[in-house]
């Protein structure tokens, strides 16, 4: 679990003003992940929700040593403009390349080849490779090497490559054969332009891509109750909505309770279609059973016959 508060921030994306104490992150990361999933249907409600979502507290004071020992940088203002948008992203799509401020809340500062214990320590958003390569940093402190990072890469230059990125204005344009890194590209604007990756066409619009003949068009998703195709990748910008295959229009998915099939009439997000019935999935305390008909909701995960948060790892010593 050492990486779940800062894998928890990656969901959100830049948005306005204030500054968070890191000691009060985690309360914030998990109040704002809750306004997100019950606005969406993510959970069934804020109650249940409260219970299930986990944000790993002790890995708070690992972190906190690393700010003490100047291993990791954080920033309060965008850790504010984090959670702002965390809890108040749309539920609709809105296209793939919107700036991510959270990747700026923990700044690693040990360079590659720099001894660390934990991924946030490393510069460029390296990884902790652990020294002793059965050893698990879920669960364990593991000394070791930070490795790899990333820097971004001008229109024109490479991608793919496990070492470079794209700029948020520009896609990863595959490469051509086995093993071929990609090229950073322009964004492709214009709904109905031809496009070769899901991510190639610029805000609000995906590429429709056959990934078989790698070719498709931009296209932005159908709105609730719009026409719809069922075949695309995103046939409706909601989350909360699925292309209807008898009125081909985008509608709510079915409540718990309601009737469904598997595929064509599919349950809330936070439910399962069970033997034509939709049934809410297993809030905290309830029995379950690992890899039953109903998944534990939100964190939780089946323990000993009940839905329980997950087992956190240690903190560790930098």
């Amino acid at each position: 679990m050492i990486r779940l508060l800062v894998a928890s921030l990656t969901l959100a994306l830049v948005a306005c003003g204030g500054s968070i104490a890191v000691e009060d992150l985690p309360d914030e990361v998990k109040d704002a992940r809750c306004d997100y999933l019950v606005k969406c249907d993510g959970i069934a409600d804020r109650a249940t929700c409260d219970a299930a979502i986990s944000v790993a507290d002790a890995e708070l004071a690992t972190i906190q040593a690393g700010i003490d020992n100047g291993t990791i940088k954080y920033d309060e203002d965008k850790a504010a403009d984090c959670i702002d948008q965390l809890g108040g992203r749309s539920c609709a799509f809105e296209g793939f390349h919107d700036e991510n401020s959270c990747e700026g809340v923990f700044t690693g500062t040990v360079a590659t080849g720099g001894a660390c214990v934990i991924d946030a320590q490393c510069a460029n958003q390296g990884e902790c490779v652990p020294s002793a390569g059965n050893c698990d940093p879920d669960t364990a402190c593991c000394p070791g090497t930070c490795m790899g990072g990333a820097s971004e890469s001008a229109l024109g230059g490479p991608c793919d490559d496990e070492i470079h990125v794209c700029s948020n204005a520009a896609y990863c344009k595959p490469g051509m054969g086995s093993g071929a890194i990609g090229t950073c590209t322009a964004l492709i604007a214009g709904e109905g332009s031809a496009c070769d990756d899901l991510r190639a066409c610029a805000n609000p619009l995906y590429c429709n891509v056959d990934f078989q003949a790698g070719t498709g068009t931009c296209k932005k998703p159908a709105a609730s109750n719009a026409a719809c195709v069922r075949d695309d990748l995103i046939a409706c910008a909601d989350r909360r909505d699925y292309c209807n295959a008898t009125s081909l229009t985008c509608v709510r998915r079915v409540a718990v309770g309601g009737a469904c099939t598997s595929g064509s009439m599919p349950c809330v997000d936070f439910a399962t279609c069970v033997n034509g019935s939709c049934v809410a999935e297993i809030a905290a305390g309830g029995a379950c059973v690992v890899d039953g008909d109903v998944d534990c909701t939100g964190d939780l995960e089946c323990t000993a016959g009940t839905c329980q948060p997950p087992v956190e790892g240690p903190t560790c010593t930098l």
